[in-house]
């Protein structure tokens, strides 16, 4: 043990004592299996571990990716191939306030190009002039069928059945059918009424003039038929173009459609025809006895104001 003096920094003495070193105490060499060592290769077990656990954590959830986005297109593809055509009755529901007919009418849609073909082409028969080959295809066009509807379907229309006529038991279609036409062909012969009136076909269909009625009964059809055009009117569109002869835009007429199947609908139609308007049977009908009245209407009223026209 060694004892000395020594001074401070404020000038004071003091007696430091200096043990010697012990076994415990004493120095020596570090060697490669010291705890340092030891340490440092612990922490960098410990990187290691880290950086593997997150490494799986990655491929984990890019493999839940992938599952998840291979079941989603797999379902996909499911839903497109599986799933059920357009309903086409459907379609025609939504924009329909009451139609029976659509219960089994099934109404197949599908893309048309509207191309304007020369005038002696069959596909323009129905702007040809007057002949019977015209008029065949017309009539069957403006096909003016009657149906039969029970009375809850009228009632459903909004209409009272007590006032709407049912078919004579003569025609065998029951006792308790009421009459009906579809709108459709209510609609195509009332344009099949103004071409036969158009100045240049007139005198074809009408040598000794129209009467008062039928007069009236024009002007019925192109109000019906403005009033439908304003209705649901077409969204399809028509362009314009640049045509020898002619100085300004020309309308090109020559468009793409989607439409359902108009022959499809006379089909029906036949199959569920009781008469047809225009027919000895339906000119010889009267009303039976005990048959409510309405009022005379506008249309009636107009033409016993009208004076008869002869072009």
């Amino acid at each position: 043990m060694n004892m000395y003096h020594v001074m401070n920094f404020f000038g004071e003495e003091k007696l430091i004592t200096r043990l010697p070193p012990t076994s415990a105490q004493s120095y020596s060499k570090l060697t490669s299996s010291d705890a340092p060592v030891e340490e440092l290769d612990s922490l960098v077990e410990t990187k290691q571990n880290h950086y593997t656990r997150r490494i799986r954590r990655l491929f984990l959830l890019n493999l839940i990716f992938l599952v998840t986005s291979a079941g989603c297109l797999l379902l996909s593809a499911l839903f497109i191939y599986a799933a059920p055509p357009i309903d086409g009755s459907r379609i025609l529901q939504e924009k329909t306030f009451y139609s029976p007919p659509l219960n089994t009418l099934k109404p197949a849609w599908y893309v048309s190009k509207v191309v304007t073909k020369h005038l002696s082409s069959n596909a323009s028969v129905l702007r040809q002039d007057p002949s019977p080959q015209v008029d065949s295809a017309w009539a069957r066009f403006a096909d003016m069928a009657v149906i039969g509807l029970t009375g809850e379907q009228v009632t459903k229309l909004g209409k009272d059945p007590a006032l709407t006529a049912k078919a004579p038991p003569s025609w065998g279609a029951g006792n308790e059918t009421y009459l009906a036409q579809l709108d459709a062909v209510h609609l195509a012969h009332c344009l099949d009424s103004m071409r036969r009136s158009l100045y240049y076909n007139f005198h074809y269909y009408y040598p000794d003039g129209i009467s008062d009625v039928y007069a009236a009964h024009l002007m019925h059809c192109q109000e019906a038929l403005a009033k439908w055009l304003m209705c649901q009117p077409s969204m399809e569109l028509l362009t314009f173009t640049w045509v020898q002869g002619h100085d300004g835009p020309f309308p090109d007429f020559d468009m793409t459609r989607k439409c359902w199947d108009y022959d499809q609908l006379l089909e029906w139609q036949d199959k569920h025809r009781v008469q047809t308007i225009n027919t000895a049977e339906w000119r010889a009908m009267r009303a039976p006895k005990g048959a409510k009245w309405k009022p005379s209407p506008i249309l009636y009223q107009e033409s016993l104001s009208r004076a008869p026209f002869h072009g």
